[in-house]
């Protein structure tokens, strides 16, 4: 017994290739059919494989366009949504916890000098820790020595006048930033 090739219409490609059937529709708009089912064209299995050579995502399985593109310009460069999901978080949690950490060492009794110094250092520490972990748990491409990209207008910042008012000290950041920076230069310089 031998086995006959079977039509396929738009319709039935698209479920069964898990396409969008405007994208099987685009893909095949050049390609003549095979033959025609119930008055429509129709192509044969293999037609249609050799013309969508990659599975594009499906349509649910986009980032939502809400998400800085900050974010998104990592986890675009994952191969799987999966993976690209992954990343994403770890990135929400680096940009969100050193304000948050800032925001506790205040209410814990530092100074806001220090809370800022220590929001700053923690920033880079953190991304470098998620640099790390993405590379151990295997996500592509950063396991393979791809370097993440960060924005530094993503990371939430402290209310510092706010957290000055409460520990009763005036409110410089500017003062803060230049005086770790300098911290950062002489150290340099002396472990150089």
């Amino acid at each position: 017994m031998s086995m006959t090739r079977k039509l396929w219409s738009l319709n039935a490609l698209s479920t069964e290739m898990s396409y969008d059937r405007r994208t099987v529709a685009l893909a095949l708009k050049n390609i003549r059919p095979d033959g025609q089912l119930a008055g429509h064209p129709a192509w044969f299995l293999d037609t249609a494989l050799n013309v969508l050579k990659v599975k594009p995502k499906p349509v649910e399985e986009s980032f939502d366009p809400k998400w800085p593109d900050a974010y998104k310009v990592n986890a675009e460069k994952c191969d799987n949504f999966p993976a690209g999901c992954v990343v994403m978080g770890v990135m929400d949690m680096v940009y969100r916890a050193p304000a948050l950490a800032g925001v506790f060492a205040v209410e814990a009794g530092a100074y806001p000098a220090t809370a800022y110094r220590m929001k700053q250092y923690l920033s880079v520490a953190l991304m470098m820790a998620a640099q790390d972990a993405l590379k151990r748990l295997g996500v592509e491409p950063f396991s393979k020595g791809e370097q993440m990209r960060w924005s530094e207008k993503e990371f939430d910042e402290c209310n510092w006048p706010h957290l000055a008012s409460k520990a009763g000290v005036p409110c410089d950041v500017e003062g803060w930033r230049a005086a770790m920076l300098e911290k950062n230069k002489a150290e340099a310089q002396a472990a150089a």
